[in-house]
């Protein structure tokens, strides 16, 4: 049993390295062949880990119903055995679904004590910023901006106490969601000094070319094309797709990439190649399946309003 143990968290520790090089249809298929073979065996810990990640890919790559599943029998097999660690992350993102993604807010308020509890037992600061990182923007989702900067901020100052590499990419997470929230405020300024903090951080770790620091030039970009400087704007749209490219990520990455491209090109009245960006960025997510019907479906939208 404990070889057994042994080798379905291998292939998770393989989910996770290939959700970080931005091969995230790879490891969703990988994550549910570990979670399919740990169901079939009595090892509750591992199945509980094998699920608690399942949902959190599943969570990023925006199957909202799919997470809400996979964390629920996460968080059922880590109470079952008391691993606590699971129990508190499964909880974490089961806010951050239920709050953000799906509108159920009372169902999400309703486990905000139960988590907050888990949290002050295990005395974690690394789960408790993604504890309040999944209470802020749940707050958020809920239209409680103010208590949702709160907690937001208050991830940021926890996270900044933990030393090392992993502590920087907890950082810039919690700076990244932060910078969320101040831009659907139209706080933009502010929204920028957190997201370029935490692109600067992520190259420190990665290097400048990696898909995870094209994650926050894309939200650079978003920050920069909702207040309508193009000149700034410019290079961190651009720059998330090359990165991407260059990686090969995801068709779903690529895909979001470009269609910021085209949203960019649009506003600075490069119209044709708007409408060819975008339409290059529909293929890219109907190639992406599943994993691209969200973006996909607004990338739909905004071609249909814009004249092709």
């Amino acid at each position: 049993m404990v070889e057994v143990g042994a080798n379905l968290r291998g292939q998770l520790d393989e989910v996770l390295a290939r959700h970080l090089l931005g091969q995230d249809g790879e490891a969703l298929e990988l994550v549910r062949n570990a979670t399919t073979e740990a169901a079939s065996l009595d090892h509750i810990p591992v199945r509980a880990e094998a699920f608690e990640l399942r949902g959190a890919l599943e969570l990023e790559l925006g199957l909202h119903d799919d997470a809400e599943r996979s964390l629920k029998e996460a968080l059922w097999n880590a109470e079952v055995c008391h691993h606590d660690e699971v129990a508190a992350e499964s909880l974490a993102l089961l806010v951050r679904v239920l709050g953000v993604y799906l509108g159920r807010h009372e169902e999400a308020s309703l486990l905000a004590p139960r988590l907050t509890a888990a949290i002050r037992r295990l005395g974690d600061r690394r789960r408790e910023v993604g504890a309040l990182q999944g209470l802020g923007r749940a707050e958020a989702g809920a239209g409680n901006f103010e208590a949702a900067l709160v907690r937001l901020q208050s991830a940021r100052d926890v996270a900044g106490k933990i030393e090392g590499a992993s502590g920087k990419v907890l950082l810039a997470g919690a700076l990244l969601d932060l910078g969320a929230v101040l831009r659907e405020t139209r706080r933009l300024d502010e929204a920028v000094i957190e997201e370029q903090r935490a692109a600067e951080l992520l190259e420190g770790v990665f290097g400048v070319d990696h898909p995870e620091v094209a994650a926050a030039s894309l939200e650079l970009c978003e920050t920069w094309l909702r207040s309508g400087d193009l000149s700034r704007a410019r290079r961190p749209c651009r720059r998330a797709l090359e990165i991407h490219e260059v990686a090969e990520s995801s068709p779903h990455l690529r895909g979001r990439a470009r269609f910021a491209v085209a949203r960019f090109q649009w506003q600075a009245g490069e119209i044709a190649e708007a409408q060819r960006m975008a339409a290059e960025a529909q293929a890219e997510l109907v190639d992406a399946g599943s994993v691209g019907a969200r973006d996909l479906e607004a990338v739909r939208a905004w071609l249909s309003e814009h004249g092709r």
